[in-house]
């Protein structure tokens, strides 16, 4: 019987400690025994090994057929553990409670009681089985119902070979920690001790999956984490998984695919009916996404290319988005929205312009109808609180750009496009309309026609003419090449913005100028610039190509730049690799060889992408990364010392702290992956 004497049954306990056996193991089945289709039998032999006081499992594919019940190894494993937890002060999800310690502590002292037994009648066989193996110790009992009595009581799976050492071994060093902790530690604090305002602080360091969980654990976490649990929504009209390898051998497209849009409606009409009929829900949703995928775009290289919900019923998609404005109506505090493929009327917009905390909006391939548009430029229709507007065109979803108009207090605007579609920017009079251009801080415009650079750069000077601009973010990205003069234009619209990041991809000529204006213009502001160069109307992808001047040339403007940390272009390096260290070949009286204690990185050697930055580096004291096109994927990170060495090293060779400090997303949002600046989060309490 187990003495809560902890140093007498530790003492007790140590003359069984033995050595683990690690050749034995365990036999899980890939089949079932009812599995007779005839197919070989293919099992896994999980390996048991000493590791930290514990158990470590390796597998192995062995053949075996008998019945998986791994489940009771670690349901022994799992009584160590939390007996063990109470003297160490380690939780698991259950708790140290005294309820649990002291059903724990009586079936502890059973169980020393029946192992007692055993100890009586083990003994060591040493076993040696081939010359490619060492021998190793089992235990085999003189009594051998003694064993099987003992797996029974203590629900040892019988075809699992948990030798008597593994036993021991567990035990002995549980009764090590016991003599080590005497005082077993009860909790004294629980979560639910916490008040509310903690509690609640606990959900906001959370992500939705994981508010959700932890509101499912109790009815008062469900109620502190319901606002929590219900801030996010996506109602999708979704077209099934692999419809288009599905859709290949069928004869009918029109059935079959009316068949899947009839089932998709009534699964989202039944998800719509039941938040309609839960306002309370609907109150705490912040962000919600309404997507339509049953575009046109969906059926492209496809055998139904070209099909339209239309063809099977003139309003198909009418219900979905009544239930969707339905929704928005009560949902009164959302913060964030998302529409892909709608098509909007006056009085969609007009609900959406009820929503006073709504702060950041994204349409995606979205259509404003002709009569909304009318209504549009002769109302007083507007977004007032909506910070950050997201807008992705297709060549049929120009009429998106009437929304600009209505945001007036605009900070972030980002544009965005499949990679085949130039947009053309609004025109003069659209622009005359956007009351938010003095107040944008953040400008994104990818895929932009080079033929509207002007007018979007007339529409900046006459913001920044009426009263000066605020923007510290601009992107401009275009496929096909922007003359210098274009972009002298623009550079020019942009002077007086305190612009902290510039990125221009689709310079045409590149010339020296453009280094010099931009130094002009931002040398006190400018912390990170990216240029990319087109080398003819044929490359319309960012790659590595030849640029007219020298680096050193370009390189030579960076001195007034005081601010900059970071530069990227697409030029193509010249060079492969250098070192200083070959100096010693043009001397005078040496031989071909380096000296022993000479190597190439002593001397300095670095890739032709190192190379390339130190002419950047040497004039622009601030520079600290460097990426260029010829290799996308590296980043030279750039150091100097104390005495003013400069030195390079890939980006992805550092530190993950330091590659996390350094991310190039930051300077250039990837328009393949189609990002955007951060948007601007109004601070709670900000009246919009």
């Amino acid at each position: 019987m187990y003495s809560d004497d902890n140093s007498d049954g530790s003492e007790a306990a140590n003359t069984f400690v033995q050595k683990l056996d690690t050749s034995s193991y365990i036999r899980v089945p890939l089949h079932d025994d009812s599995d007779n289709t005839g197919s070989s039998e293919h099992g896994v032999s999980v390996k048991m090994a000493k590791e930290a006081g514990g158990v470590m499992l390796k597998v192995v594919v062995q053949g075996e057929t008998e019945h998986f019940q791994i489940h009771k190894f670690y349901r022994m494993r799992r009584f160590f553990k939390s007996y063990e937890g109470f003297y160490t002060g380690s939780l698991d999800l259950t708790g140290r409670h005294m309820s649990r310690f002291v059903s724990l502590h009586r079936k502890w002292n059973s169980y020393l009681k029946d192992l007692l037994p055993l100890t009586l009648c083990a003994r060591e066989v040493t076993v040696t089985s081939d010359e490619s193996h060492a021998p190793y110790t089992r235990y085999v009992f003189s009594d051998s119902g003694i064993w099987e009595d003992f797996r029974i009581r203590w629900r040892i799976p019988d075809n699992i070979v948990i030798d008597y050492s593994l036993l021991i071994e567990n035990t002995v060093s549980v009764l090590k920690i016991i003599k080590a902790n005497p005082t077993p530690r009860i909790q004294k604090l629980c979560l639910m001790d916490l008040p509310p305002e903690l509690l609640d602080m606990v959900f906001q360091h959370t992500d939705l999956y994981r508010a959700r969980l932890l509101s499912s654990t109790s009815r008062q976490l469900n109620r502190i984490g319901r606002p929590y649990i219900y801030v996010s929504r996506t109602l999708t009209f979704d077209l099934p998984m692999g419809f288009r390898n599905n859709i290949i051998d069928i004869g009918d497209h029109l059935q079959h695919l009316s068949n899947l849009a009839h089932s998709e409606r009534a699964r989202i009409l039944e998800t719509t009916e039941f938040l309609l009929s839960r306002p309370d829900l609907c109150q705490e949703l912040r962000t919600v996404s309404m997507t339509n995928n049953w575009r046109s775009s969906s059926f492209e290289r496809t055998s139904a290319q070209g099909f339209e919900l239309s063809r099977i019923e003139g309003k198909f998609f009418a219900p979905i988005h009544r239930e969707f404005m339905n929704i928005l109506a009560i949902s009164n505090n959302l913060v964030s929205i998302a529409f892909c493929s709608l098509r909007f009327r006056t009085d969609d917009i007009e609900c959406l312009a009820k929503l006073h905390f709504l702060h950041t909006l994204s349409l995606q391939e979205c259509h404003i109808v002709l009569s909304a548009r009318a209504k549009l430029q002769s109302s007083d229709i507007e977004f007032p609180a909506v910070h950050n507007l997201r807008l992705w065109f297709s060549a049929t979803t120009i009429s998106m750009w009437h929304i600009l108009p209505l945001c007036s207090n605009l900070r972030t605007l980002s544009v965005l496009s499949p990679c085949k579609f130039n947009i053309s920017t609004p025109s003069p009079t659209m622009w005359s309309r956007c009351r938010f251009l003095p107040n944008l801080e953040r400008l994104c415009m990818n895929h932009i026609d080079p033929a509207s650079v002007i007018s979007l750069a007339e529409a900046l000077q006459t913001a920044s003419d009426a009263g000066g601009l605020r923007l510290t973010h601009f992107k401009l990205h275009t496929r096909r090449g922007v003359t210098d003069a274009d972009a002298h234009s623009l550079l020019d619209s942009i002077q007086g913005a305190p612009i902290k990041v510039l990125v221009l991809e689709g310079l045409a000529e590149a010339e020296l100028p453009i280094f010099e204006k931009i130094a002009d213009n931002h040398d006190k502001t400018l912390e990170a610039l990216t240029l990319v160069r087109r080398s003819s109307d044929r490359q319309l992808r960012n790659r590595a190509v030849v640029w007219p001047h020298a680096t050193w040339e370009y390189a030579s403007h960076f001195s007034r730049l005081s601010k900059l940390q970071h530069f990227g272009w697409n030029s193509t390096s010249r060079s492969t690799s250098a070192s200083t260290s070959d100096l010693y070949l043009l001397e005078s009286g040496f031989s071909n060889e380096l000296p022993l204690d000479i190597s190439e990185d002593d001397g300095g050697c670095m890739d032709s992408l190192g190379l390339e930055s130190l002419p950047f580096a040497s004039h622009c004291p601030s520079l600290k990364t460097f990426k260029s096109d010829e290799d996308s994927s590296t980043v030279v990170l750039i150091s100097r010392s104390n005495t003013g060495f400069i030195s390079t090293k890939p980006l992805n060779h550092a530190k993950s702290q330091i590659r996390k400090k350094y991310d190039i997303e930051q300077w250039n949002p990837s328009t393949t992956l189609d990002h955007d600046w951060p948007h601007i989060i109004p601070k709670p309490g900000t009246i919009l």
